[in-house]
């Protein structure tokens, strides 16, 4: 246990570190592993503790992705022939906003895929996953196409503090990162988690103890996507 800890500590405190004297391109790229490790997490608890099998995390992560800055650049954006003009939203609110709508998608998603379990859900979140690659590349008056949108600016501001300096930026994502780690820590533990590895374990016996397996399955589905 004293290792255990000791290492922790010492990884903790290279985490917290680690900004200083590193160069720009260095920050952003250790931001991003802090991005991708929190759609890892939300992976796990839809694999490893809820045994479903989902190829649709990438899907999920460019619907938050796109929906974010969508609304907290305040664009105009052409859908159906119509153009629209976007709300320019607070940063943490349209990451709120984000997480909700791949929640959505993937409950509606969940609620056809997860008739079937194994291979066959994996199908199924793979078909999804290559139709939002489609929908991204060809809608362009949303998403730029190919190109994707990019988005320069120096005020973005988080509780105050300034993002343009790239240390920031990165403290930020490992916020996101230790709060996600805490969040599904939680979960794990509380009887919701207990129900979600008692249907990866056993779902007919899950069911037997009265464990409504379709609803705890959609819980942990949507989880993992708003992850």
């Amino acid at each position: 246990t004293a290792v255990r800890v000791m290492s922790t500590v010492c990884f903790v405190t290279f985490l917290v570190v680690f900004p200083f004297g590193r160069a720009n391109s260095t920050l952003t790229d250790f931001g991003l592993y802090a991005v991708f490790s929190v759609c890892v997490i939300g992976m796990n608890l839809m694999f490893g503790y809820a045994g479903q099998v989902s190829i649709a995390q990438a899907a999920f992560l460019g619907i938050g992705a796109y929906t974010s800055v969508l609304l907290d650049s305040g664009r105009e954006v052409e859908a159906f022939g119509i153009m629209i003009d976007l709300p320019d939203l607070p940063f943490l609110l349209t990451v709120v906003i984000a997480i909700a709508v791949a929640m959505l998608f993937s409950i509606l998603i969940g609620m056809a895929g997860l008739r079937v379990r194994g291979p066959w859900l994996a199908f199924v979140t793979l078909a999804f996953n290559v139709l939002v690659y489609i929908v991204f590349i060809n809608e362009v008056g949303i998403t730029n196409g190919s190109r994707g949108i990019i988005v320069r600016r120096q005020d973005l501001e988080v509780l105050g503090i300034d993002m343009t300096p790239l240390q920031n930026y990165y403290y930020l994502c490992l916020a996101f990162l230790v709060l996600s780690m805490i969040i599904v820590w939680w979960i794990v533990r509380s009887p919701w988690g207990r129900s979600f590895k008692a249907i990866r374990d056993n779902s007919q016996r899950a069911s037997s103890l009265g464990i409504d397996v379709r609803t705890y399955t959609l819980l942990a589905f949507a989880i993992g996507s708003g992850l």
